[in-house]
């Protein structure tokens, strides 16, 4: 009889089976519950081992409760369980019933059936190899060997009394036969002490024997005891064999996987860092194209200013000017350009004359001339084209300190160490691609500070006094140190 509040062992007769569904999968068996309390997880420490991913290391417990029903508990905050598609949260338990469908993870191949089985035979899984099994088997044999030996001092008590009893009556009988002559009542009484020295042969006898067989048993289930302990221990010995075996090969899986990963790290990194040699080497080239383009503009641009102003100085020469008619052309100079088969000294028709300028000689301030309204288109034209290529998309200013990213777009020192503040991720303002390293543009600042030089003096002014402001403010901000940043996952 159990006694309430101690351990119960599980029953002798049924035992506690989650038997698997997919029967194709040869890696996955049924799982025999052999403890009242059967721990389930992928770490060596439990009772049923499962090596997957997607198993925690305390999985969940087969309980067997006071009340004689078997329970299960979901030890696992990560991977659910689900009882019949129902999951089970983290330190819930639910009391399995037989045909029950267990599913340690949404894997199919872990699905399992709750039944209640006789016992037939050993068990699959073979019994764990814990220093408190040997001290259970030691304590049994000693319970065993004392059990034996208390059965044979009882019955060695009882043969001692019966003789003892049987030297009494044999006393008893000697005297009774040294007084043969004494009353009928006395041979009555030595009739059956005869009697009860007889029955007491006899059960000395049948003791004898009991006592007898009751060695040759004892023995003989010693013999059967030693032998079953010394199987058992063999079975112990080729587990720890097997288990030291399964480590060592673990154990050189586990290097060799360390090992790969580390090669295909190499390999990635020796690959990320190739990639960005070649964009770094790729934006310096594209950073002297552009240099060679706007150098080889610059110099266009000065060739036609140097003809434009010999053809202003030709058409002004002295040969061109004529006299013209007092009638027709009073207060004015007329200037003749070579045009056709004009020359200076034919003869000219007032009214086939074209004016190309008049010129009030009586104001105080003159006209602008020719040459320089040549220089201030071309000038136009060239502030129109510095502010269409060479202006930040942040402030939409000329660039001030010009840095360019590794995704080849270009801003001004300030504005994109101040968008990097204000930026997650260190994101580029234009192409929202990663900013991993920038370079000073010292091109781009050397061609604006050279073209700025030679822009009309409003334009001048203007850009002189942004790039002061801009000096101004740079001194009383202090910039965050840019470090290359985390890998995106």
């Amino acid at each position: 009889m159990e006694v309430k509040g101690e351990k119960r062992e599980f029953s002798q007769d049924l035992e506690a089976v989650l038997v698997r569904v997919n029967k194709d999968c040869q890696s996955v068996q049924d799982i025999h519950i052999t403890k009242n309390e059967f721990n389930i997880g992928r770490s060596l420490q439990c009772d049923f081992i499962i090596k997957n991913l997607n198993i925690s290391r305390q999985h969940c417990i087969v309980k067997l409760t006071d009340d004689e029903e078997w329970s299960i508990i979901n030890c696992s905050s990560v991977n659910p369980i689900y009882i019949n598609n129902k999951s089970l949260n983290k330190d819930e338990t639910h009391i399995l019933k037989v045909g029950d469908i267990v599913n340690l993870n949404p894997d199919e191949d872990y699905k399992y059936v709750f039944a209640l089985n006789l016992k037939s035979g050993p068990t699959v899984k073979r019994p764990r190899l814990e220093e408190k099994l040997l001290d259970n088997v030691i304590n049994e044999q000693k319970l065993f060997m004392n059990e034996q030996e208390a059965k044979r001092k009882d019955l060695e008590d009882q043969l001692q009394e019966k003789q003892r009893e049987q030297i009494a009556f044999k006393e008893e009988l000697e005297k009774l036969r040294k007084e043969k002559e004494v009353t009928q009542e006395l041979n009555k009484q030595i009739e059956i002490l005869e009697q009860k020295i007889e029955s007491g042969n006899v059960m000395e006898k049948d003791l004898h024997n009991k006592y007898r067989s009751l060695l040759d048993r004892l023995e003989e289930e010693k013999k059967i005891f030693e032998e079953k302990l010394a199987d058992e221990k063999r079975k112990w010995e080729e587990a720890l064999e097997a288990s030291k075996l399964e480590k060592e090969t673990l154990e050189v899986s586990l290097r060799e996987q360390m090992e790969e990963w580390k090669i295909k790290q190499n390999e990635e990194w020796k690959t990320k860092l190739d990639s960005v040699v070649s964009e770094e080497k790729n934006a310096q080239d594209k950073l002297l194209n552009e240099k060679n383009h706007l150098e080889q503009k610059l110099k266009e641009m000065e060739e036609t200013l140097n003809k434009q102003k010999e053809l202003a100085v030709e058409s002004i020469s002295p040969q061109n000017i004529i006299e013209a008619p007092v009638d027709l052309m009073e207060n004015m100079i007329v200037v003749q350009l070579p045009h056709g088969s004009h020359s200076a000294n034919a003869n000219i028709n007032p009214n086939s004359l074209n004016i190309l300028d008049t010129i009030d000689l009586t104001l105080d301030t003159p006209r602008t001339s020719f040459v320089e309204q040549a220089n201030k288109e071309i000038f136009n034209k060239v502030e129109n084209i510095m502010d269409e290529q060479l202006t930040c998309s942040i402030c939409s200013e000329l660039f001030v300190k010009a840095m360019t990213t590794n995704c080849m777009h270009t801003f001004c020192h300030h504005c994109i160490m101040m968008w990097l503040t204000k930026s997650k991720g260190y994101l580029c303002p234009v192409c929202r691609r990663q900013i991993i390293n920038m370079t000073r543009s010292l091109v781009i600042d050397n061609f604006i500070e050279k073209m700025t030089e030679n822009l009309p003096p409003d334009s001048r002014n203007r850009r002189m006094k942004f790039v002061n402001e801009r000096i101004a403010v740079t001194r009383h901000t202090r910039y965050p140190s840019f470090q290359k940043p985390p890998k995106r996952k």
